[in-house]
């Protein structure tokens, strides 16, 4: 039986939403700051990042989103909360449901590209990691958040989280 593919987004779901709680205390003014090499503010990047899931889903599936994150409109962190549910447990099942040969389509920019479900979903999960990244490295920077947070939400802590791993003594 092979490894499946949908464990990948289960725990990018999960990273997302503890990086959520982090940032749900910070400041307007920490939400919105803003460093080198990083997408934009903390604020722009949790947009990108839950929105630009949603449109993966849309890809792949071709259904709406419940609750559409939208670059211009802060929602709030309960509706974040909710969509990166949403979108971890949707991007697991999608993925782990289209056959091997799927192929996606839609428009990037001006183009009208079709690709491998393959190429969508590796995409997807690397987007997602990428911009957590980038949040991880602006928490830092402005000095808020658990000094070691980004091990806390890394596959061993998602392993320990989830039940998919137990330490044994001796």
């Amino acid at each position: 039986m092979a490894i499946p593919v949908g464990a990948f987004f289960k725990q990018s779901g999960w990273a997302n939403e503890r990086l959520l709680e982090v940032c749900e205390g910070l400041s307007d003014e920490q939400l919105d700051a803003t460093g080198v090499g990083v997408y934009g503010s903390i604020r722009e990047m949790l947009l990108h990042l839950l929105s630009s899931e949603q449109y993966y889903l849309l890809r792949a599936t071709g259904a709406e989103p419940a609750e559409p994150v939208l670059l211009d409109e802060w929602p709030g962190f309960d509706v974040l909360k909710r969509a990166t549910r949403a979108n971890g447990t949707a991007l697991a099942a999608a993925s782990e449901s289209l056959p091997a040969d799927s192929m996606v389509t839609g428009n990037e920019t001006d183009t009208y590209v079709e690709m491998s479900a393959t190429v969508l979903f590796v995409q997807a999960f690397n987007h997602s990691t990428e911009h957590r990244t980038q949040i991880l490295s602006m928490l830092s920077a402005l000095g808020v958040g658990p000094a070691d947070f980004d091990s806390e939400i890394d596959g061993w802590s998602w392993g320990e989280a989830s039940g998919e791993m137990t330490a044994k003594v001796g």
